[in-house]
């Protein structure tokens, strides 16, 4: 990490720094890699000053944080840092001189607001499907269970009204789900003519686990940034699933080629199982 000019002052977002601050910067290349190492960004606040950075998850995720957005990195199971933009990503990182440690009360409030995303939902329990006990579940508990999770099933409308309901696998970038098909299959027909759809996931256990589902649009997506992304993802956490980039499609190793489509969450729900039962619903 670079910290800047010799006996040059310290600023941030504009503003002289306390001598008791370290500044510490890192560039990240258009199109370049940087592995993460948690102890260059321990007990550290984190702005991205320019461009974006895609931070990889060791779940398999990806967030994107932009110029602007501050971040708190501690304690975060992070893989790589990616810049897939066209400019140079520029994040900056200020602590404290010779404060080491865990993080105290308020660091820990304070880290649980700064990783979340600008589409953080309205989080609420519905107590008639509830017990007593119950709590809300965690959107990033929700997302780091959509992450995880090998097999969705997901629901469209066909042209007459009837559903239809097939299961599939999908990659979570940032906090939408994507799923790849086939032009001719029936779920891309139904979405040319409704592309409102729900993808569900979760266990067929009564007492355990936690069963999710995200109602959204899905929307076809075609930029090479993006599908290059979503390959590099479904070959990473589906070991046998390699796609290309090809004419705005995901190109499979047999010759056929496969439409990506992205899925906002407009609302999701959250069904605990096992005491105490609960129903969280999230609003975006």
């Amino acid at each position: 990490m670079d910290d800047g000019s010799p006996g040059a002052p310290l600023s941030f977002l504009g503003s002289p720094l306390p001598r008791w601050v370290n500044r510490t910067s890192v560039t990240i290349d258009p199109g370049d890699v940087r592995p993460y190492d948690e102890e260059d960004w321990r007990d550290a606040l984190v702005i991205v000053e320019q461009g974006e950075v895609v931070l990889e998850c060791t779940r398999g995720g990806f967030t994107t944080f932009r110029a602007g957005d501050v971040m708190w990195l501690s304690d975060i199971p992070l893989r790589r840092m990616h810049n897939y933009g066209c400019e140079p990503t520029v994040i900056v990182a200020v602590s404290r001189q010779g404060h080491s440690g865990h993080a105290t009360g308020t660091e820990t409030e304070t880290r649980s607001t700064t990783m979340t995303t600008a589409n953080t939902p309205k989080t609420d329990l519905d107590r008639r499907f509830s017990s007593d006990a119950a709590t809300t579940t965690s959107w990033s508990d929700a997302r780091a269970q959509l992450a995880d999770a090998e097999i969705f099933w997901i629901t469209t409308v066909r042209p007459d009204g009837r559903p239809n309901v097939a299961p599939l696998i999908s990659v979570m970038i940032d906090d939408s789900l994507y799923f790849c098909t086939g032009a001719e299959e029936q779920k891309a027909r139904n979405i040319e003519q409704n592309p409102k759809v729900a993808m569900t996931t979760g266990q067929n256990a009564l007492n355990d686990g936690l069963d999710l589902v995200i109602e959204g649009e899905a929307v076809r997506v075609t930029d090479e940034t993006t599908l290059q992304r979503a390959a590099d993802l479904y070959g990473s956490k589906y070991q046998d699933w390699n796609f290309e980039v090809r004419d705005g499609t995901l190109h499979t190793v047999d010759g056929g080629d496969a439409l990506l489509f992205e899925v906002q969450p407009a609302k999701g729900f959250g069904f605990g199982k096992g005491e105490p039962f609960s129903q969280t619903r999230w609003t975006f």
